[in-house]
């Protein structure tokens, strides 16, 4: 990963008092809990950083604390979990600080504190992506973002909080639950997201739809519904959002389904653990195989590629050569760009398609940073566009199968 990623938002000190219940109180009809064990995580945007160091090593935090123990403890966890930040020790504040009691890994009861009264450091240069972890503490106001707006030319994520949206005017997307979209603007349907993509300025809305998978409403008209994977068992739901607007502001280079398909897996993985968790790589990252090519006339060489191809990995995505790329590389198509994307689509095994303008995919091979590139047999490991970017499979051809002799051929048919 090449991307820079700024957190700024509400940081918190989530601790944990864990033991186990075998009695009631005598004093009160409440379990005791023996034999507790102490453990401090980070929580809020320290979550979301967290979850992005699983996949990248440029992360950085920008967020408030207060000149306390708890404070104190927030600095350590990202120096023990090596993440770069930006704090403010804020004499006006205190810091967010979520107490859980846990029995027999069942939580009892919860007990917050903590508050933000000063403004969070401002960043340095712009980052290629900027994830606000809003959970109402303190540290989000309109002035803040309409700084990060106005200073940062790239896309600004929001996990919002609350029922009052208006300071997220103008950011690229919104990655709320459906129940903060039900409270904030009432039954959520197409046509109410759109409105409230208008209202605020948006690209797009990502709403999260629990067992259900999750949305995406785009300004363009696009309606996304991408499903859930297959979860054993759901422990907690703790962090999940942390997770999904982690995931889904990392990969969101990538398209907006593939996004939408690794926050799915990363939310659906630490919903099996216990607490605030993050997503373990291996249960997220695909093997993404990529070919590309012109493929005017789909013949069975082709379905034979691709076939093969797809068997390589978890993803392929096929770059496409435009109709003027096709045409100063070979020659004029006989099928155009939007057809050719059509039928490669309708094959099965390819799971995206990418047209590109440039004379060869360099730039999108860089982009996508597949694992593995294959091409046909008529190719050297060294000819291959990409070969420096990912490992190179070379597969055989079959014999006399080409779109050219195909052409051919069709000159002599009567």
């Amino acid at each position: 990963m090449n991307k820079r990623i700024y957190v700024v938002g509400d940081v918190m000190l989530d601790t944990y008092w864990s033991g186990v219940s075998t009695r009631i109180s005598p004093e009160s009809p409440v379990p005791v809990v023996d034999d507790v064990q102490i453990e401090n995580r980070l929580g809020g945007a320290g979550n979301v950083c967290q979850s992005l160091k699983v996949f990248t090593d440029d992360v950085v935090l920008f967020s408030v604390v207060g000149l306390d123990r708890e404070g104190g403890l927030v600095a350590q966890l990202l120096a023990e979990n090596d993440i770069a930040n930006d704090l403010s020790l804020g004499p006006e504040s205190k810091t967010v600080t979520k107490t859980r009691i846990l029995s027999n890994d069942q939580q009892l009861c919860r007990l917050d504190s903590g508050y933000v009264k000063d403004a969070p450091p401002s960043f340095g240069e712009s980052p290629d992506v900027v994830i606000i972890s809003d959970y109402g503490k303190g540290t989000i106001t309109p002035e803040v973002i309409d700084n990060i707006i106005y200073d940062n030319d790239c896309p600004i994520l929001v996990d919002p909080k609350g029922t009052n949206w208006e300071k997220y005017s103008g950011v690229y997307a919104i990655t709320p639950n459906r129940k903060e979209f039900e409270d904030a603007y009432g039954e959520l349907t197409f046509e109410n997201a759109t409105d409230v993509i208008e209202e605020l300025d948006l690209q797009g809305i990502l709403i999260t739809l629990g067992a259900n998978g999750m949305w995406w409403i785009g300004r363009d008209g696009t309606s996304i519904i991408r499903p859930v994977p297959e979860i054993d068992q759901v422990r907690d739901v703790t962090g999940a959002g942390d997770t999904v607007i982690a995931t889904f502001g990392l990969f969101l280079d990538r398209g907006i389904t593939v996004a939408m398909d690794f926050a799915n897996r990363a939310a659906g993985n630490v919903v099996t653990k216990l607490g605030t968790s993050t997503p373990d790589k291996e249960a997220v990252v695909e093997t993404v195989v990529f070919t590309n090519g012109c493929f005017d006339i789909i013949h069975s060489g082709h379905i034979a590629l691709l076939n093969q191809a797809s068997s390589f990995g978890d993803r392929l995505v096929v770059g496409l050569n435009s109709d003027a790329s096709m045409t100063r590389i070979k020659r004029k198509p006989v099928n155009s760009q939007e057809e050719r994307k059509k039928v490669l689509e309708a094959i099965t095994g390819v799971d995206n398609v990418i047209i590109f303008e440039t004379n060869t995919p360099y730039d999108l091979i860089k982009s996508l940073e597949p694992d593995i590139i294959v091409k046909g047999g008529d190719y050297t490991i060294d000819q291959v566009v990409g070969n420096d970017l990912a490992e190179v499979k070379i597969i055989d051809t079959i014999k006399g199968k080409s779109t050219s002799e195909t052409i051919e051929r069709a000159k002599y048919v009567r």
